[in-house]
Order: structure tokens, then sequence, then C-alpha cells
């Protein structure tokens, strides 16, 4: 899911966004759980640091409509910020 790298990731996604955010976002689902019961033990809620990059800042806004870069040709930049977009989204919902 690098800067500039083309593709899809195995199950479909365009490759920077499935990397960059789709993973994520499924990493932090799956752990959700344990982060819930961790509070009991430590007496605080566990954390979670996300980290992301100014290019969000760069994004012309998310294309929901084509968000996989099927019907327009493909901008590894804006790619690569929309990806950005979405990590600040999810964590500032």
């Amino acid at each position: 899911g690098g800067f500039g790298v083309e593709g899809q990731t195995k199950q479909g996604f365009e490759l920077c966004m499935g990397t960059n955010h789709y993973g994520h976002f499924l990493f932090n689902s799956l752990i959700f759980p344990l982060r819930l019961a961790s509070k009991p033990v430590t007496n605080q809620p566990a954390r979670l640091v996300s980290v992301a990059s100014v290019a969000h800042e760069q994004s012309k806004g998310i294309n929901f409509e084509d968000i996989e870069w099927t019907s327009r040709k493909r901008d590894a930049m804006a790619c690569y910020c929309d990806s950005k977009l979405a990590n600040v989204h999810y964590m500032y919902g």
C-alpha cells in the first residue's frame, strides 16, 4: 500500500486504501473486545493510537461512489491522501 504502488489487495480493494485504512480498521475492530476487557484489569481504558499523515489535508474528499478508483484515472497521490483522510475520519468520527 505504499505511495505510488498500484494494484489490489487479495480481497479486491484498491491497494493503498486497503493497506493504509481497511487493514487497520479490521485489526482495530477485531481487538475492540480486548480493549473493552482491559479496563477492569488496569482500571484504565485501553488506548488506541493511530498514526496518520498531514497528507489527509491534501485530499479533495473521499469519492465514496468510486472509492476503488475503477471509474476514473488512478492518481497515486490522491489515493494516498484519501486513505489518510479515512484514518482521520475513523479516529475522530
